[in-house]
């Protein structure tokens, strides 16, 4: 009886010490992730620029319209550009975006906050012409938080947003390159 107490207990010592190295672990991983995908659309950036800085348009062409077609989403401000801001609400919260910048035929500015700015995420579209048609260079940062928990979930959602960033681009060829 005594030997499965120590071996019970030696098998409980290990197991506490891989969690606190495991949770000690945490604080060396990054507090911010990082998602940036391409996409080569023959299309002139004038065309491409003049879709992308209507937020209208991202119902079109975003996988995450696709994957919640009902979502209800309110518009305000101008119809595009700078203060163009969408408001929507879903099974996960709600969420505002806002373009914050823009420079014409060349970049898109926008920032995400996730239930009244709990979560934040600065965005960006470019567009670099590259012979015939248009790179779209779509890339997004976010901070997961100092909880060394929570930074583990940065090394996932690097993975999962260019994942849905790449699928949205593709639709976005569909959409805008004619021989696609």
């Amino acid at each position: 009886m005594e030997i499965r107490v120590q071996r019970l207990f030696r098998i409980l010592v290990a197991v506490a010490a891989i969690l606190a190295l495991v949770f000690a672990a945490g604080y060396l991983l990054p507090v911010a992730w990082h998602a940036e995908r391409s996409v080569l659309i023959r299309a002139p950036a004038p065309t491409v620029f003049a879709y992308l800085n209507n937020l209208k348009n991202w119902r079109e062409w975003t996988v995450w319209y696709q994957q919640h077609p009902d979502m209800p989403t309110e518009y305000s401000g101008p119809d595009a550009g700078v203060g163009a801001t969408s408001r929507w609400r879903d099974e996960n919260g709600r969420g505002v975006m806002k373009i914050m910048r823009t420079d014409a035929d060349q970049r898109i500015d926008y920032q995400i906050l996730f239930d009244a700015g709990a979560t934040r995420v600065n965005g960006m579209l470019m567009l670099v012409p590259e012979g015939e048609g248009t790179r779209v260079v779509w890339g997004a940062t976010g901070a997961t938080g100092r909880h060394p928990v929570a930074r583990y979930f940065a090394l996932v959602l690097g993975y999962r947003i260019g994942s849905d960033f790449e699928a949205s681009l593709l639709r976005l060829k569909q959409k805008l390159d004619p021989k696609s």
